[in-house]
């Protein structure tokens, strides 16, 4: 096991080539029967076993217990700590393997179905290389084929690998992928794949470090620098290792028989192909015979007869996947070159297109106006009624057609369309308003649009809203039958007896509200017990929301006792309690104005909300007309007489006091309180 190195089993992610490894390991030690079951366990001995039957016995066992102990402890030490986990509680190496077997080998269908979609959701690691590349993609095609023959019986082509490696090659690549459009089909292979894809790797590399002219003029704006300007290398102190003379290269050796011939290179050049790699000016007349194109094209204006701009501009999709935009079709003349005799022909429904660099000449468009399409390894031909009518050369992998156009002497007046955006661009760009006010401002501003029925899926989520709550559709018609309860707190200041909050019940067909004042959350439930002893009638229904002071077990406890039933609102949905919100807000309101009115300290807020709620049981409006809201509670008729503004004094009955000590005590205390602060201001 020492000469062999296998990684961990981490999972799934490395289950399939970790697996092959330890069958490989177990098969150069001739133990690989222990996990196919042909190393079995040997039963108890006979009891009138032969000498030869003793040894043949003790020698399977002897073998079995080598097998499997070589098994486990190679399984065991290859494993992480997570799939270790699975197979710790198991003593035999088949056990261990039937159970990793499990966990991470899927069913024969779920891995095709895994299989089909890795390949095709494959793509390139930056940091491959492109054999590493290939290997990878062979490797999940080996599987994917086995796999399908073990399931549907059949094998899938090896074009379609090839094809999903070219699709998988990145933008560098590009122009290969053109010039394997002329490669002959019999000579498409892996093989011959790799080995031109290795050779333009290198030539990728190279050009990655050394920018060239032509990349340069394709990438950037062309800039004009004197060759006197540019600075030279010196080759004085470099040594040919050919020679070993100083002054110049191996390259550059009159005596290296290795230097590559110019055909060579060429054939290397030609592996990038040169539909649309910008090269030098003077290849505007230059047209490429393009088996992929859509449409003739061309990048020159001046070729056109006659011109019609598109309305709208006209997407071209590259095969590097990038577009490029068709402006306008025409007409151009062209004469070509047949059996030495220029013979003149329209060139119709050309495309004009700026970005592309080399014109294409669609070999679909012409087979669809009854042209053929002819081609050999060196030449190519386009005939029609057996007549042909141009011919073209190979170089390198495309075919160069022999053909000029002939420029008209007043050239058609070609422009770029503008584009005309469509509602919904402008809908977004003037701030998402609504839209039939943007057709209204266009039409009034004179400008055009195309009208679509577009939904915004920005505004949809912008400018959505919680609709508006409806009228409750059952109605209470006694009293008891609904509570309404609510806290309010914690309130900025202490009252005189150190209250933080108050909870309110009020109850629905009345409208009676009970306040109890609290200094703490926590003292619900004890109020809660308060109330409902109190009450005269039966309390059917209790409605809250949600907060741990009415959503706890003592809570529960008092309702379940009383069979109470407890409904609670949703969370951050106070609109289901909206009565008890509402209530609490008019008491607060109440209290603050009156304490407002008589410049009061807000120490009395607690005081001045239960008085707020003890006038409005005794005049607040109800469903019943003629009757009060403590009336309807109470049975009882109220009296208003003894009402009183807030601080006004009084005489008793008797003459002898103005009011209760205690009381007396508290107001004459505010108001000297009141009189100091207001002296102190006059001061400062």
């Amino acid at each position: 096991m020492d000469k062999f190195q296998i990684p961990k089993l981490k999972g799934k992610s490395n289950w399939t080539v970790w697996k092959l490894q330890i069958e490989s390991n177990l098969q150069y030690h001739d133990f690989e029967g222990i996990l196919t079951g042909q190393i079995k366990k040997p039963g108890p001995m006979l009891a009138d076993a032969t000498n030869q039957q003793k040894k043949e016995y003790e020698a399977s066992v002897k073998l079995y217990k080598k097998a499997n102990g070589f098994a486990v402890t190679l399984l065991s030490t290859s494993v992480e700590d997570e799939p270790m986990q699975l197979i710790m509680m198991f003593k035999t190496a088949k056990e261990m393997w039937c159970k990793l077997a499990a966990s991470y080998e899927q069913k024969s269908e779920q891995r095709l179905e895994h299989l089909y979609l890795e390949l095709l959701e494959y793509k390139k690691d930056v940091s491959d290389s492109i054999a590493m590349h290939i290997s990878k993609l062979q490797k999940l095609w080996l599987e994917l084929n086995e796999e399908s023959w073990r399931i549907d019986a059949c094998r899938l082509p090896d074009t379609l690998l090839i094809m999903r490696i070219l699709s998988t090659l990145p933008e560098e690549y590009f122009e290969f992928r053109t010039t394997w459009e002329s490669v002959p089909r019999d000579q498409r292979s892996i093989e011959y794949l790799l080995e031109h894809l290795t050779m333009v790797e290198m030539r990728v590399s190279k050009r990655q470090c050394e920018v060239t002219p032509s990349l340069s003029s394709a990438l950037v704006a062309k800039t004009h620098v004197s060759a006197d300007k540019k600075p030279k290398k010196d080759y004085s102190k470099l040594r040919c290792y050919v020679c070993n003379e100083l002054g110049h290269t191996q390259y550059k050796c009159p005596k290296n028989s290795k230097k590559p011939s110019e055909s060579s290179q060429q054939q290397n050049e030609a592996l990038f192909g040169e539909a649309l790699v910008a090269e030098e000016s003077g290849d505007t007349d230059l047209w490429i015979a393009d088996t992929g194109a859509s449409h003739h094209m061309t990048k020159s204006k001046d070729f056109f007869v006659s011109y019609t701009a598109f309305s709208e501009p006209k997407p071209v999709t590259l095969g590097n996947r990038k577009l490029m935009l068709a402006y306008g079709q025409g007409n151009i003349q062209i004469e070509t070159l047949v059996n030495n005799e220029w013979k003149k022909y329209y060139l119709k429904d050309v495309w004009y297109t700026p970005d592309v660099v080399k014109n294409l000449f669609s070999v679909p468009t012409a087979a669809d106006k009854g042209l053929e399409y002819w081609l050999d390894q060196w030449s190519c031909r386009i005939t029609k009624n057996d007549e042909t009518v141009v011919v073209g050369k190979r170089h390198g992998g495309l075919y160069r057609l022999i053909l000029k156009v002939i420029p008209p002497e007043s050239p058609a007046e070609v422009y770029v369309a503008s584009r005309v955006d469509s509602l919904q661009v402008w809908h977004e760009r003037l701030g998402h308003q609504n839209k039939q006010y943007m057709e209204k401002y266009l039409k009034k501003h004179d400008i055009t649009y195309t009208k679509d029925n577009q939904l915004c899926e920005a505004c949809i989520l912008g400018k959505q809203h919680r609709l508006s709550f409806g009228t409750r559709m059952t109605t209470t018609v006694k009293t008891g039958e609904l509570i309404h309860a609510d806290v309010c707190g914690p309130i900025q200041e202490d009252s005189f007896r150190g209250y933080r909050y108050f909870v309110m019940f009020k109850d629905d067909f009345s409208k009676y509200r009970d306040l109890y004042f609290m200094k703490q959350k926590s003292e619900v439930a004890e109020k809660l017990k308060y109330f409902l002893a109190k009450v005269n009638t039966a309390v059917k229904e209790l409605l809250t929301d949600g907060g741990g002071e009415f959503d706890n077990k003592e809570v529960r406890q008092i309702t379940q006792q009383i069979g109470l039933n407890h409904r609670m609102s949703m969370p951050y949905t106070p609109e289901q309690n909206g009565a008890a919100e509402r209530e609490n807000r008019t008491l607060v309101e109440a209290a603050r104005s009156m304490l407002q009115s008589k410049k009061l300290p807000n120490k009395l807020w607690a005081e001045a909300v239960n008085t707020a709620a003890y006038i409005l049981n005794r005049t607040g409006p109800t469903k019943v007309a003629g009757k009060s809201l403590c009336e309807l509670w109470t049975g009882k008729e109220p009296s208003v007489d003894h009402l009183k503004n807030v601080l006004c004094m009084y005489r008793s009955k008797n003459g002898r006091s103005w009011i209760r000590s205690p009381l007396k005590d508290k107001l004459l205390a505010i108001v000297k309180m009141m009189a100091t602060e207001s002296m102190c201001r006059s001061v400062m």
